[in-house]
């Protein structure tokens, strides 16, 4: 993205459960361009956690919405629903 002029990088996810593939696939741009993530985390248990530990671990500062989501998955669970990531 860089080579094409682009500096700064707004990436939304909802993929229904496969963020961290796709978090994965975006490496270059996460290091490179990205400066703000909005990420969907509800769709497994132990989402949050994990994000907020890939992100801090490349530089970004975290914060989890403030209020909790109740899935409807099998047990439903509460949880956080998004995090914003930020460099």
């Amino acid at each position: 993205l860089k080579d094409l002029g682009i500096k700064d990088v707004l990436i939304k996810l909802d993929v229904e459960g496969y963020e961290e593939e796709v978090l994965r696939g975006a490496e270059k741009t996460l290091s490179d361009s990205a400066k703000l993530v909005l990420c969907c985390v509800y769709h497994k248990i132990g989402d949050p956690e994990k994000f907020e530990r890939f992100f801090r671990e490349r530089g970004f500062t975290t914060e989890l919405s403030e209020n909790h989501f109740l899935f409807h998955d099998r047990p439903p669970y509460f949880t956080r629903a998004m995090l914003r990531a930020k460099k």
